[in-house]
């Protein structure tokens, strides 16, 4: 949003706005505001604000990563867009476990539980269908409208330290 005088917030009000796209599904509208908050070229970018929001925009946003209120269980929904055909995120903590995560576009993701005890993981996709693959073996999925209102499918798994568990969508 422009103003006479340039865009209202500044730097500072504008790296916010990845986090409210992702957050309402518009994947594209975020990956665009996140890259100019990371292109070199941005004045103030070494504002604290805006490192520090990068980052998070990257692991919660473009990653889809974030706790769930059970104990020891987070979970992943990639919003990736053509652009991204891959997106990694390597020794992330969540409580005593250490995991990573990686995506390919938005139908297959690996989490890695890098350390510590068992982790639940959430595994969604965007989208609905009605089955998932775990490890190459087919299981019913969940579906949900997500808070921001998009559409969601995905499965409940369970991931033993030093294990490596991967999630897809059937191939149609």
């Amino acid at each position: 949003m422009n103003s006479p005088r340039g865009m209202i917030g500044g730097v500072e009000g504008r790296s916010y706005m990845p986090d409210i796209f992702y957050s309402y599904g518009r994947c594209r509208a975020g990956y665009t505001a996140l890259m100019a908050m990371l292109d070199p070229n941005l004045k103030r970018r070494e504002y604290p604000e805006v490192s520090y929001t990068a980052i998070g925009n990257l692991g919660s946003g473009l990653m889809g990563i974030r706790p769930l209120p059970q104990n020891g269980t987070i979970e992943t929904f990639p919003q990736l867009t053509a652009e991204t055909g891959w997106a990694a995120l390597y020794h992330a903590p969540a409580g005593p476990n250490t995991f990573s995560v990686r995506h390919e576009a938005t139908t297959k993701t690996e989490l890695t539980n890098e350390a510590g005890p068992e982790l639940g993981w959430r595994a969604g996709f965007p989208g609905k269908t009605v089955a998932l693959m775990v490890n190459g073996k087919r299981v019913p999925a969940e579906s949900r409208i997500r808070p921001g209102g998009s559409q969601e499918s995905y499965c409940d798994v369970r991931v033993k330290a030093g294990e490596r568990c991967a999630v897809s969508v059937p191939e149609t």
